[in-house]
């Protein structure tokens, strides 16, 4: 699963750099942008879209307020979406592996900003003495160390976690995967009945 984990890795690592704000945000650290990438380079493709199109649905809509942080979207769907294609379990179970996974992203989000914090001073004495490119370049290599955390996290449970997945999942009775699965569809319901709500002329 080495290789496996290298190249998801990467696809998250290099989307994840992409969607910074220097880089105009494009969103493509979204799981139905990565969900794809990562079935692409698994040999799955179709499995991939699907998958990412399916997580992408629990996450719609979700968004920072205030001091509270959502769960990662991007780490949890890269991660369910190659657990899912690697094991061979049902779409269910990458939709119940995506959330929890997400909020581990945040306490890694955290880090990269205490991390980030460090160089602080660093920018400030490249400001301070007018060297543009030094700061220019100082943004770049700082950004694309700390945007490498979660990618090295993303490679090592890809690599060394997928068997203890398989595992847990043998272990999870079939009643309770199939209550994920009732309340999964239960919720895309709602969500895409939502949206087309929105939609709809006020005279109606």
């Amino acid at each position: 699963m080495i290789v496996q984990g290298l190249l998801v890795g990467l696809v998250y690592y290099v989307c994840d750099l992409l969607s910074l704000a220097w880089c105009a945000n494009p969103m493509v650290n979204r799981p139905i942008v990565l969900g794809p990438l990562v079935g692409l380079v698994l040999g799955d493709l179709q499995q991939g879209i699907l998958i990412g199109a399916s997580v992408e649905l629990v996450f719609l809509g979700v968004a920072s307020i205030g001091a509270t942080m959502p769960a990662n979207a991007a780490l949890g769907g890269t991660i369910a979406t190659a657990f899912v294609i690697l094991t061979g379990a049902d779409m269910e179970v990458a939709l119940a592996l995506a959330v929890p996974i997400g909020m581990l992203g945040v306490f890694t989000n955290e880090l990269r900003k205490l991390i980030t914090a460090n160089f602080l001073p660093m920018f400030d004495r490249f400001i301070e003495q007018g060297n543009i490119k030094a700061y220019d370049r100082s943004i770049l290599w700082v950004s694309a160390l700390v945007q490498s955390f979660q990618a090295i996290l993303v490679f090592l449970c890809v690599a060394f976690g997928t068997q203890s997945i398989d595992v847990m999942l043998a272990a999870i009775p079939t009643a309770i995967i199939d209550g994920i699965k009732v309340s999964i569809s239960s919720v895309s319901l709602h969500a895409l009945m939502s949206q087309s709500l929105r939609h709809l002329p006020l005279n109606l």
